[in-house]
């Protein structure tokens, strides 16, 4: 029984590793045409973990964050967001700035549509990813934009969407230009019925 956990393990993160890697690849694309600069999307670490426990694991208990969220409807209702600490966030907007807008600095509201702009195309990279694998088309709110401590923002979250029992995937996330780095998470909350679907067509892929 052992060795049965640990190989469907070993499947999980495979498949989670290829999601990411589709995913990061084509939002790297996007952004990379946006801002007609190169930007390499990196994942250094994946993590599976209960809901909960998201703020200990990114170590942004008690922080404020700018968070990118999107929720899928239908058969696979859950969550997905991009969380960047509310200093990264300002380099992403800073970016966004000088080789978007050509400009040193933005109003609020700019600020506001930048960072959604970029949630939008690195969330819905990852939701295509994930579309590929369970061949099934989601269908998903328009992302909305939040900035608050990460706590209350991932209690107002779950008071309408996961329920206690199920996980969230978090990919570690790193956004390179030149010689700056710019770190955040995605996170899936996955319903039980998406890990189901994933689970089955992972195994099929990797066989």
């Amino acid at each position: 029984m052992k060795g049965e956990r640990k190989e469907n393990e070993s499947l999980d993160n495979d498949l989670l590793r290829e999601i990411g890697s589709i995913g990061a690849g084509n939002a790297a694309t996007s952004l990379s045409d946006l801002i007609q600069q190169k930007v390499l999307i990196t994942f250094p670490k994946i993590e599976v973990t209960h809901p909960k426990d998201i703020p200990k694991v990114l170590g942004l208990q008690n922080m404020r964050v700018v968070v990118v969220h999107k929720k899928l409807q239908g058969d696979y209702n859950c969550d997905i967001m991009l969380v960047f600490p509310e200093e990264e966030a300002e380099k992403i907007v800073s970016t966004m700035a000088k080789l978007t807008f050509g400009v040193e600095g933005l109003d609020e509201k700019m600020k506001a549509s930048a960072v959604e702009e970029v949630g939008n195309i690195v969330v819905g990279s990852f939701l295509s990813a994930i579309s590929n694998f369970t061949n099934t088309e989601l269908v998903h709110t328009p992302p909305s934009h939040m900035t608050d401590i990460f706590d209350a923002i991932l209690e107002r979250v779950s008071a309408k969407s996961y329920s206690s029992d199920e996980n969230a995937v978090i990919f570690h996330t790193r956004f390179e230009r030149d010689e700056e780095n710019i770190y955040g998470a995605v996170i899936i909350f996955l319903s039980e019925e998406l890990q189901r679907e994933l689970v089955q067509k992972g195994k099929a892929w990797l066989e």
